[in-house]
């Protein structure tokens, strides 16, 4: 079986902006059920990839509010408490563009890229989603889909 990104992918990817706040990917995640997404500019281009590990790991190294994140999110599961009070986090979250605490350069495959070098790559780097990215003009990447790790695991069933 040669099964290929194309065929694992989604292909309807939520994105945040780079522009949003961490209190807005932060909500957002929430919304969806997600723990991650992929960061675009506004020419809807890919420029990074945010997920809840970036913000906590960036507010315990760079910002002030870092002990109240970091008791807001379940330090074993990296998934927020449902019982912390919010209201003391959302001045400062919303302050810092998921600019400053995506991970540039995000790891990025082709559509015809096999599924055993998706797996690798997400071994090898240890993250929970690769994504699929077609090249366009002058080196910009417009994201066609995405892998996580969730996605390979259905193929074992």
């Amino acid at each position: 079986m040669n099964v290929t990104a194309r065929d694992v992918m989604q292909t309807e990817v939520l994105v945040l902006n780079q522009s949003d706040s961490l209190l807005e990917a932060h909500q957002f995640f929430l919304r969806h059920d997600i723990s991650g997404a992929p960061v675009v500019d506004d020419d809807g281009l890919l420029v990074g990839v945010v997920s809840i590990s970036d913000l906590m790991r960036a507010e315990d190294e760079d910002h002030d509010v870092s002990r109240t994140v970091a008791d807001y999110f379940s330090e074993s599961s990296g998934y927020p408490n449902p019982n912390f009070d919010l209201d003391n986090l959302r001045e400062g979250l919303s302050e810092i563009p998921v600019s400053e605490v995506m991970t540039q350069d995000p790891i990025c495959v082709e559509p015809d890229c096999p599924i055993s070098e998706i797996a690798a790559l997400i071994r090898k780097h240890r993250i929970h989603r690769v994504l699929v990215a077609s090249p366009g003009a002058e080196g910009e990447q417009e994201i066609a889909g995405i892998i996580s790790l969730y996605d390979l695991v259905s193929l074992l069933e």
